[in-house]
């Protein structure tokens, strides 16, 4: 994404306030609310529970620039989103961890770690690049389009083949039920959160709830973590990568419309006689 972008553009959405409130709000207090509800409405075991209330605190999926250019969506809106849920889950998860799921920590640097050299990193890199050899920024975007789209697919195979076993056994449990839940009411609450924003950074909120950042849920559990907290973060990435490719569809199916009705011959007709 840093590719398409300068640093301005990801600094403006910053600024706006209440850009910044709604993520803020849909990210870090409707989210977490949303899981703790469904846990409580949603009977489970005890593991799968505790990783639905960590990926609560971890919105913004390394993906999201995917489906939000096929949203059409906002780009620089996406970065400036995973810029404060970056760091908002930095300063918020140490806190909202041990509260929601006794006996959990979260250390900061390993919070931060994942969301370091994943999404920050990457991001400023390939603006310097921008900024500087725009030329060849554009070139190498034509090859990590594609290669992160392959990336996202082997993710999800290698995740659900290392964990078959315990993936089929979570089938008789409530899990999967609980993470359909939870990515769809962040899809349709973060798109409700922010209302009356321009229509392609709500539809950045909506894909930036729906999108979990599976690595830094897996950073907090750590290598000798529950198995069934992990299976939990597998079931998760395979739901948000669904649905969220669902609703960015849909959203650029939209756009699309939306745009189509605004360049019709009828519309500029009206348009050039307001005009006049």
């Amino acid at each position: 994404m840093g590719l398409q972008l300068r640093f301005p553009d990801v600094v403006a959405p910053l600024k706006n306030g209440r850009f910044v409130v709604r993520t803020v709000i849909a990210g870090f207090v409707f989210s977490p609310i949303l899981a703790w509800l469904i846990t409580k409405a949603v009977p489970m075991e005890r593991p799968y529970a505790t990783a639905l209330l960590l990926l609560s605190f971890a919105p913004a999926a390394p993906f999201l620039p995917l489906v939000v250019s096929r949203a059409r969506g906002d780009l620089a809106a996406a970065a400036g989103l995973m810029v404060l849920a970056s760091v908002g889950a930095v300063v918020v998860m140490p806190f909202g961890v041990p509260l929601l799921a006794p006996g959990m920590s979260a250390d900061p640097w390993n919070v931060a770690r994942p969301l370091l050299f994943l999404i920050l990193l990457p991001l400023v890199a390939g603006m310097l690049l921008k900024k500087h050899w725009s030329a060849a920024a554009y070139w190498l975007h034509r090859f990590v389009k594609p290669v992160t789209a392959v990336g996202t697919i082997l993710f999800l195979v290698l995740s659900v083949v290392l964990n078959f076993s315990g993936f089929i056994a979570s089938l008789e449990s409530r899990a999967l039920l609980a993470q359909v839940l939870f990515v769809s009411g962040l899809t349709v609450g973060g798109y409700v959160v922010a209302a009356g924003i321009p229509t392609k950074q709500r539809s950045v909120i909506s894909l930036g709830m729906c999108t979990r950042n599976i690595g830094v849920a897996a950073a907090v559990v750590g290598t000798d973590g529950d198995p069934k907290i992990m299976v939990m973060l597998v079931i998760a990435a395979l739901t948000t990568v669904g649905i969220s490719f669902a609703a960015a569809a849909w959203f650029g199916r939209s756009a699309r419309e939306n745009w189509a009705d605004a360049t019709s011959p009828e519309t500029l007709v009206a348009r050039a006689g307001s005009k006049n």
